[in-house]
């Protein structure tokens, strides 16, 4: 999975001491997703969790980022449901810097 790659790159290369700890806590996320992904029944149950696994501090401000969670959410359930394809895959790098973009503009604001 790229969003997988991309994040270990992160986590060890960037320059910054702030993306790389956020890499490493988004990695952890990731991997708890794609288990969650296996395990769920449907989508609607994997969303409900999903949203849910510390994206903000305490999930406080989660429901702030629902419009962009709740798509990338869908995308991770379809590779993981589905047969993995690189078209799924750059969707979801696509909606991971949507995402992201997002989540710092909220976290931006706790400051």
């Amino acid at each position: 999975m790229e969003l997988f790659r991309f994040l270990e790159e992160s986590a060890t290369k960037s320059e910054s001491y702030f993306q790389r700890f956020l890499a490493k806590e988004d990695l952890a996320r990731v991997k708890k997703l794609l288990e969650m992904a296996k395990t769920a029944e449907n989508i609607t149950n994997f969303l409900k969790d999903g949203i849910f696994i510390g994206w903000t501090k305490d999930d406080l401000r989660t429901h702030e980022l629902k419009p962009a969670i709740e798509p990338l959410l869908v995308k991770i359930f379809e590779f993981v449901k589905s047969e993995p394809s690189q078209e799924i895959d750059a969707q979801i790098m696509q909606l991971w810097h949507e995402f992201h973009e997002l989540r710092l503009k909220t976290l931006l604001h706790c400051l």
